[in-house]
């Protein structure tokens, strides 16, 4: 059980793990590891976090986070992919 805020675990979270924070906040109820995410579906309005074993967790989440959500880890995989085209490109280049 934790006593304090989410705003104060955010906080925290975010201290402790800087640039490479897998904490996502959604909304005012969830705070999730990115790392474990498994599976979103915005027309459910779900995602599912899951460490590859046979054990999930599906959280119902508004819909306006969840398409925000999606469209924020499609443009961080996109970026991801243009930096190692350029860094892949540049070493052999």
């Amino acid at each position: 059980m934790v006593t304090q805020g989410i705003s104060k675990i955010e906080e925290i979270l975010k201290a402790n793990n800087g640039r490479r924070n897998k904490f996502i906040r959604l909304g005012r109820s969830f705070i999730v590891n990115h790392s474990f995410l498994y599976k979103m579906d915005v027309l459910k309005q779900q995602i599912v976090l899951s460490d590859g074993g046979k054990d999930e967790i599906r959280l119902t989440v508004p819909k306006s986070i969840l398409k925000s959500y999606k469209n924020a880890t499609i443009k961080s995989i996109k970026n991801k992919e243009d930096k190692y085209e350029n860094n892949h490109f540049r070493k052999r280049g």
